[in-house]
């Protein structure tokens, strides 16, 4: 006959009452121990650390064998039931509404950082089909009551002039091919010119730019600033200089409605982009800061005037290797 099927007085037919009643006590005390083991008790809080759920099977099983084996007149045992009993209403402390709403901000960066970088390795590899600007632009246009027009077609950095990414470089970014995303001599100029200067001078560099055009809006919040960072720092770690230009010269806007320089090329110029000649890129580049305003079709004044200033920076870099060099070659010595 099994320890759970004899009868409970049977067992201690061997013992005197006093060896009895320790017996019984030594038993409620392993049903004790047991629990805490199992369950979790903490004997100081009165706190149980698994759930209600978890609870119940040893309550309804194992405690009725302990039970049985004590004795029904165990009064250590009933009163071991009525103190687990009473933790069972202590268990669980309400989570706050502080930890609750940590928890969701904590859900909620982690799917941002896991989606971003995602996203990033992604166009690593894979030309973006849309970018943010593209869909506010055709909202706003839908808005000023004009037709939603969005013309973007990809082109291979192999079938685009190389004048192109070299007036890039002289009009934007003079040294794209040696920062990390950021070219901190340029910020400290920028800084210092708008100190005594009404009109307020940027120092985006082309990484910058990218990371704006494909990832975010175009605003002057220090939020989009802030993200504006966090995804050139990505792009610089996880892209080549060659895929940051190809990127760039593809998703900037040329116009209202042209994206990309495949688009721009066959507008303004009706040619293929391979075919662009050294002015026709640097008038192309010279419309980046305002292209809606400043390109071919509008002869905007400013627009001749930038390009004679990038025709003349891109003799004095000429052609460009899209290759990154060490930025400490470049840091802290005078520009061109």
């Amino acid at each position: 006959m099994s320890l759970e099927t004899q009868p409970h007085n049977s067992i201690y037919k061997d013992y005197t009452p006093q060896q009895t009643t320790e017996l019984k006590c030594r038993v409620a005390s392993g049903a004790l121990h047991l629990t805490h083991n199992v369950i979790g008790i903490n004997h100081e809080l009165l706190s149980i650390k698994s759930l209600s759920l978890k609870l119940i099977p040893l309550r309804t099983k194992a405690f009725t064998n302990f039970r049985r084996f004590c004795g029904a007149d165990c009064s250590i045992f009933v009163h071991l039931l009525c103190k687990l009993n009473s933790m069972v209403t202590l268990k669980r402390k309400k989570r706050s509404f502080f930890g609750y709403l940590w928890r969701f901000f904590a859900k909620l960066a982690a799917l941002f950082f896991i989606s971003s970088i995602g996203m990033v390795i992604v166009y690593k590899w894979v030309n973006p089909p849309v970018t943010p600007l593209m869909v506010i632009r055709m909202f706003q246009n839908k808005m000023d009551g004009k037709t939603p027009e969005m013309k973007y077609d990809w082109v291979d950095l192999e079938s685009i002039s190389p004048y192109m990414w070299q007036g890039a470089i002289a009009g934007e970014d003079g040294y794209f091919l040696y920062h990390n995303g950021f070219d901190l001599d340029a910020i400290e100029a920028a800084r210092e010119y708008n100190k005594t200067h009404k009109d307020k001078r940027g120092a985006s560099t082309i990484s910058q730019q990218t990371a704006k055009n494909v990832f975010l809006w175009p605003d002057r919040t220090w939020v989009r600033k802030g993200l504006e960072v966090y995804f050139t720092f990505l792009i610089e770690k996880l892209w080549t200089k060659e895929r940051i230009m190809e990127v760039y010269l593809n998703v900037i806007e040329y116009g209202d409605g042209i994206y990309g320089v495949h688009e721009a090329a066959d507008e303004y110029f009706d040619k293929s982009p391979d075919k662009l000649s050294m002015e026709q890129c640097a008038m192309l580049v010279a419309g980046f800061p305002n292209p809606r305003k400043w390109n071919p079709q509008t002869k905007a004044p400013q627009l001749y005037s930038r390009q004679r200033i990038i025709l003349r920076n891109m003799y004095n870099i000429g052609p460009q290797k899209l290759e990154k060099h060490p930025y400490s070659e470049v840091r802290g010595k005078k520009r061109r």
